[in-house]
């Protein structure tokens, strides 16, 4: 009989949290900060031009990522609202340890160019989605917050993104299709 695998958590990446339980009880028996915002932003996948009409017509145009060197005739979409959301919420509530955070965050991804990538997508896009965040109810002030932390998680994150043209997570992953 096979077991469970809870050395790492296996979606579009897979995001390992062996770490974790050595601060297990620091982190209340759960992961800490740095791995939820990883596993919340590991998010991504591609579309057509018919799912990105379909992607609009239902007021999700937001998850839309920007990356100019993905095939031209495809889209890249990352997180769901409720992610996107949980995000917010993360990086607001931390903002006072964001460095701290930041620094969990490169450490955990020092050796996985591929999830670092996906990440910074999806916290970039949180970036120029302000005004979509304030229709969803969230604060100037948790904003600015939101934008404190970001600011810290992004410059400490290194800069080695390859320029992509095929899928560079894994695509054998049930997740909800866009029509």
């Amino acid at each position: 009989m096979g077991g469970y695998n809870v050395d790492k958590i296996e979606m579009r990446h897979k995001v390992d949290v062996r770490d974790e339980f050595d601060r297990a009880k620091k982190n209340l028996y759960t992961i800490g900060v740095g791995k939820l915002i990883i596993t919340k932003c590991q998010m991504i996948e591609e579309i057509n031009q018919t799912q990105y009409k379909a992607l609009q017509q239902v007021g999700q145009e937001y998850r839309i990522l920007s990356y100019p060197y993905y095939r031209n005739e495809k889209y890249l979409i990352g997180m769901e609202e409720k992610d996107m959301m949980d995000t917010v919420a993360l990086l607001c509530d931390y903002a006072e340890k964001s460095g701290e955070v930041a620094e969990e965050i490169k450490h955990s991804l020092r050796k996985d160019e591929k999830l670092l990538q996906t990440l910074r997508l999806n916290l970039e896009n949180l970036c120029v989605r302000k005004d979509w965040l304030r229709s969803r109810g969230i604060s100037d002030n948790q904003i600015s917050r939101m934008d404190e932390s970001l600011k810290d998680v992004l410059e400490a994150l290194p800069k080695k993104e390859k320029k992509r043209d095929k899928p560079w997570w894994n695509k054998d992953v049930d997740t909800p299709s866009v029509n």
